[in-house]
């Protein structure tokens, strides 16, 4: 998998189309996880993992705000913030970092291009968003 093809695939599709993207990578994991790990709510590892690459620059935009109101739904701006910062932590990173690695290929590419697709909502990749990126192939 090339990351920086993702990131810059992800930087060129509009808001809605990003979403898409991210929806079809997002079902490709919870499948996997559903069918291969019986005692893990695949929602909740992965509204965990959409918070902690929502956190990952420290900020929530409002476009990051409307992405999590319209992907998982359910959050006013307040209680985005409040959650995002409760994942803006080493050890919430540590978790996304071990699932790429203990997925399978395809399953571990789902997964990042999500993740890619999450830090990319804003239209842009921050220096901190790149960091958190490296570090997780």
């Amino acid at each position: 998998m090339n990351v920086n093809s993702v990131v810059n695939h992800c930087l060129s599709l509009s808001f809605f189309e990003l979403q898409h993207f991210a929806g079809k990578n997002f079902n490709v994991v919870y499948d996997y996880i559903k069918a291969n790990h019986k005692n893990t709510n695949p929602n909740s590892l992965l509204v965990g993992t959409i918070f902690t690459c929502i956190a990952t620059n420290g900020s929530l935009s409002q476009k990051e705000w409307e992405f999590i109101m319209q992907f998982i739904g359910g959050y006013s701006y307040n209680e985005a913030l409040e959650t995002a910062g409760s994942f803006l932590n080493e050890e919430a990173r540590n978790i996304v970092r071990s699932l790429v690695a203990t997925f399978p290929g395809n399953v571990s590419e789902a997964y990042l291009s999500m993740c890619i697709a999450i830090l990319a909502v804003d239209g842009r990749v921050d220096g901190e968003e790149i960091e958190f990126l490296k570090s997780l192939y």
